[in-house]
């Protein structure tokens, strides 16, 4: 899936205005001034750890309501994306009834939005372990 995720990664990121760009780099240099990068890693760790979903969502609303932009920016990086993700991923599942090994960043699998839930809406059983 890294492969998939680089395509369409550089695609999102090809697709930004230059005051997106701006916009984001100004926003990161605030984050990182404010000590908010390093909070929010740790407590992303914390919440991978733990298998926290709901606080990985709530990590990334904060951030969201701190930084100017950051909110337009998640929509278009995460959940902008997963419909090309889900059709990539439907079709390893449906090549072979082997188990697959899917790697994505961790936002992908959250809430109503996510890679898991649209899963299961499709009827493939998700689990966490």
């Amino acid at each position: 899936m890294s492969q998939a995720n680089h395509s369409t990664g550089s695609v999102a990121m090809d697709s930004l205005s230059e005051e997106e760009h701006r916009r984001a780099f100004a926003g990161m240099l605030k984050a990182l001034e404010d000590g908010l990068i390093g909070e929010q890693i740790a407590g992303m760790a914390k919440a991978w750890q733990s298998g926290d979903a709901f606080l990985l969502l709530e990590l990334s609303r904060r951030y969201n309501e701190k930084i100017p932009g950051a909110l337009e920016m998640e929509e278009k990086f995460i959940w902008s994306r997963h419909e090309a993700m889900l059709a990539k991923i439907e079709g390893w599942l449906n090549k072979s009834k082997d188990r697959h090994f899917i790697a994505v960043g961790a936002l992908h699998l959250t809430g109503k939005r996510g890679l898991v839930e649209l899963l299961r809406e499709k009827g493939y059983i998700v689990k966490q372990k």
